[in-house]
């Protein structure tokens, strides 16, 4: 089988595509400050069991209850998570649009089913990409370094090829010591500037195409009717 021998831009989604909604109303609850919080939720084995698809919502969020202490019902948990991922950065899809025109596109993320079923279904993520390699779906995690040998080989990839776009510094560094270009970037300002220099936008900058129009080429390129 021939390797294409395309660049792969492979982009993070929350914090560079998509942005945060933050975690104020989960503090609140919780009674201590966003640092504490975020700490604690990064180092609960819950968590990254749930990303990785290795807990149903149900079991997770009584374990996320008990945890913290919290006085509220796996609803309202359910959606306050929904909020933490918010709306399309500015350009976004413009920015992925544009990649298509001489790269392969994919998204590499940490994301459980409720943020994904957002990004996917609501924001409409689902039809930018030719290969999505979400954590829960796939049971990885970043930055472990299974990941990065299992985007290589769904993508039939060499190291060399994938250039990583996150906004978290030690997935980024995985990323690195994996053999991959990796750039830490927040937002679609560093994005569309780090991917400029790398030559993967052609100038001029196009003007905001129809919504319409990027999604009709985004299923033309993936085949989709």
């Amino acid at each position: 089988m021939d390797i294409d021998p395309r660049p792969v831009v492979v982009f993070d989604v929350g914090g560079v595509l998509v942005k945060l909604g933050g975690m104020a109303k989960f503090v609140k609850w919780a009674g201590q400050n966003p640092e504490q919080i975020k700490t604690r939720w990064l180092s609960f084995d819950a968590v990254k069991k749930f990303e990785s698809g290795r807990l149903s919502f149900g079991v997770f969020a009584s374990a996320v209850i008990q945890e913290f202490g919290l006085s509220i019902g796996a609803d309202e948990l359910h959606a306050e998570m929904t909020s933490w991922m918010g709306e399309l950065c500015d350009g976004a899809q413009d920015i992925v649009a544009a990649s298509w025109s001489h790269c392969r596109v994919a998204c590499l993320c940490n994301a459980n089913e409720v943020q994904w079923s957002k990004v996917r279904d609501d924001l409409g993520l689902g039809q930018w990409f030719s290969h999505q390699f979400v954590s829960h779906e796939i049971g990885l995690v970043k930055p472990d370094p299974e990941i990065h040998l299992h985007v290589e080989r769904e993508l039939e990839a060499s190291q060399r090829q994938i250039s990583f776009f996150d906004d978290s510094v030690p997935n980024v560094e995985g990323a690195k010591r994996a053999g991959w270009n990796a750039y830490y970037v927040r937002g679609t300002g560093e994005l569309r500037a780090r991917l400029s220099e790398l030559k993967y936008l052609r100038p001029p900058w196009p003007a905001a195409p129809d919504p319409g129009a990027v999604e009709q080429e985004f299923r033309r390129r993936l085949g989709v009717a």
